[in-house]
């Protein structure tokens, strides 16, 4: 409703015509100064202006100048945003400052002289980002914190237009106040530890310039998922809200270093889309989690790994109940060894462990068991084993050589099972009776009528004696024999 000749600002972009085309306005009143009252040419035209400013246009329509152009330098990015480096100046609905396009001075949105009522005007020339003396609003290419300008609203375009530069979902403002470069979406490497079977939580966005969707800040939707690209076995949970990644450690992990490839991605057009190349950013990168194993008989060989996991000269299979797997190993890679794991066996006393796998009832594992039939005789003298000190392990344990198994040097593969009754089922380490006579072993190789207490064959009164009641130790030794 201002005719261009009386208006200050014909284009209603928040910035003085003056100032678009390079006049001197130092009271910031829109007017050339040496107007107002003080002397001007015979013709009208202010001093400071001589025969009148040099039309400037920064684009290439001549027919636009910059004074009448709500976009100078044609880069997509209004003058009001970058002139005033707020992507939000121009109220994202046309390019003329504010909201409401045109504004009118009908509708009060204009004053007489043409000028913005809402508009912060300055003669500052407005925001200069990398500092070469030419205005962002004026400049295509590297005019702000960014570069390659091209058009609003497309990923990487670097503009004051667009809040997220790289798409990110992580504002501007906010990675450079944080130290980060506002034009490359970065997802760092993690790193975590646990042991066996326990899980661990690794807060995988916290090094990365994505942000959890719990974070005010973010601007997008965050997802993370797991490539299947990496080494662990176990099962890998995300949370959808922080990114958080859990993972427990499978038994056959222990003494190992486990990754886990994700992908993180910002779903910045609410698509929904796992990864929409229109639009969206991801990045992957890796957790690495060092498994602290287990290991039960100390001789440097983690039980996940090692043959012998009491050192007891008997291997672990042979350990194990028949068509039962491994104790130490994790059938289902579920974390729990199969020693443990009630998707194995059946735990009816609820001790913790696979009742097949504990032959003597008394809380202590076949496998971690020195005497497992709990008759008071070592295991590996059952079975011909040489154990000179009498610890319940076969020599060259505690410290002394293993073979790199964890099988002591004396026992060889693992020592030959000893079975002298009928039934292979049983061999002597897991038989009470083991030549079937009807005479306990621990009787017999006590020669003492009362060693097993007359109640069922174990050493001493009371069957089964356990751990928790201090019937055996922790190496399932009985603790009277």
């Amino acid at each position: 409703g201002v005719p261009n000749h009386f208006d200050l600002d014909a284009d209603n972009d928040g910035i003085y015509d003056v100032t678009e085309n390079n006049g001197t306005d130092t009271d910031n009143d829109g007017r050339a100064d040496d107007n107002d009252g003080d002397p001007t040419n015979n013709n009208g035209i202010p001093n400071t202006a001589g025969t009148g400013l040099t039309i400037v246009d920064s684009g290439t329509d001549p027919a636009t100048p910059d004074f009448l152009d709500t976009d100078s330098d044609e880069d997509g990015c209004s003058d009001a945003n970058e002139y005033f480096n707020d992507a939000s100046a121009d109220g994202g609905d046309g390019g003329q400052y504010g909201t409401g396009d045109p504004l009118t001075l009908g509708a009060g949105e204009v004053d007489a002289n043409g000028a913005v009522v809402g508009a912060p005007y300055n003669n500052t020339g407005g925001e200069d980002t990398d500092g070469n003396g030419t205005s962002d609003y004026t400049e295509m290419g590297p005019n702000n914190d960014m570069t390659n300008e091209t058009a609003n609203g497309l990923p990487n375009v670097a503009d004051t237009c667009d809040p997220d530069d790289d798409n990110d979902g992580n504002p501007d403002d906010n990675e450079i106040a944080n130290g980060n470069d506002p034009l490359t979406a970065n997802a760092q490497d993690d790193t975590n530890a646990s042991d066996v079977g326990v899980a661990v939580t690794t807060s995988v966005l916290d090094n990365d310039d994505f942000l959890d969707n719990n974070d005010p800040n973010n601007i997008a939707t965050t997802t993370v998922t797991d490539t299947g690209a990496g080494t662990a076995l176990g099962v890998v949970t995300i949370d959808p809200v922080t990114g958080e990644i859990t993972y427990t450690p499978t038994a056959t992990e222990g003494g190992m270093m486990v990754t886990i490839v994700y992908q993180v991605c910002s779903d910045v057009d609410g698509s929904g889309l796992p990864q929409d190349p229109a639009t969206d950013v991801c990045e992957t990168a890796t957790l690495t989690i060092t498994v602290t194993g287990n290991d039960n008989d100390n001789d440097g060989v983690d039980d996940s790994v090692d043959l012998d996991d009491d050192n007891d000269g008997i291997l672990d299979t042979d350990e194990a109940p028949a068509g039962f797997p491994a104790p130490s190993g994790d059938a289902d890679n579920d974390g729990i060894p199969n020693y443990m794991d009630t998707d194995v066996g059946v735990d009816a006393n609820g001790d913790g462990i696979v009742d097949a796998y504990d032959n003597d009832g008394d809380g202590v594992p076949n496998h971690f068991d020195l005497d497992a039939d709990n008759d008071g005789i070592y295991d590996v003298t059952e079975n011909n084993g040489t154990d000179t000190d009498n610890d319940g392990r076969a020599d060259d344990n505690d410290g002394d050589p293993t073979n790199n198994n964890g099988i002591p040097n004396t026992a060889g593969t693992g020592l030959t099972i000893v079975d002298s009754g009928t039934d292979p089922a049983t061999p002597d380490f897991l038989d009470t009776d083991s030549d079937e006579d009807g005479c306990s072993d621990a009787n017999e190789y006590f020669n003492d009528a009362s060693a097993d207490g007359g109640d069922g064959g174990q050493y001493g009164v009371g069957d089964p004696l356990t751990l928790a009641g201090g019937g055996v130790d922790a190496n399932g030794a009985v603790t009277t024999a």
